[in-house]
């Protein structure tokens, strides 16, 4: 669970750290409408996608998904405030997924003697 924790906070924060590197030097408004169209989209996918889902680290892909889609929409308004918002949104996002995880790693089912994780969402009906 530690090396999910890790592929799902790492690269969202090298993706903002590198569209905010690129934003700054190099924006036109082609860009802009790709990158609000690509947010929306993202958005939609993701919550849609993720309200049918039954095991739990796919729920939370896809809800980083979504999540994604907030930020890409805030990295499209190019002042400072909204790069920071962008980059404490960021930092509370990766709080959450933080917690999300320690939650579940001390979250176990017993199934016969021995426990296991939690994997799917009615695994939480056995706690």
């Amino acid at each position: 669970m530690i090396i999910t924790f890790f592929f799902a906070t790492v690269p969202k924060i090298v993706l903002v750290v590198l569209f905010l590197k690129v934003f700054n030097v190099f924006f036109v408004s082609f860009f802009y409408n790709l990158v609000l169209f690509f947010g929306i989209i993202s958005i939609i996918y993701g919550t849609v996608i993720a309200l049918y889902e039954v095991k739990i680290m796919r729920l939370l892909a896809f809800a980083s998904v979504s999540h994604m889609g907030f930020l890409l929409i805030g990295l499209t308004q190019v002042s400072s405030s909204s790069m920071a918002c962008v980059i404490f949104y960021l930092f509370m996002y990766i709080i959450l997924v933080m917690n999300f995880f320690c939650i579940l790693l001390n979250l176990r089912v017993y199934k016969g003697t021995s426990p296991s994780y939690i994997i799917t969402l009615t695994d939480f009906c056995n706690i």
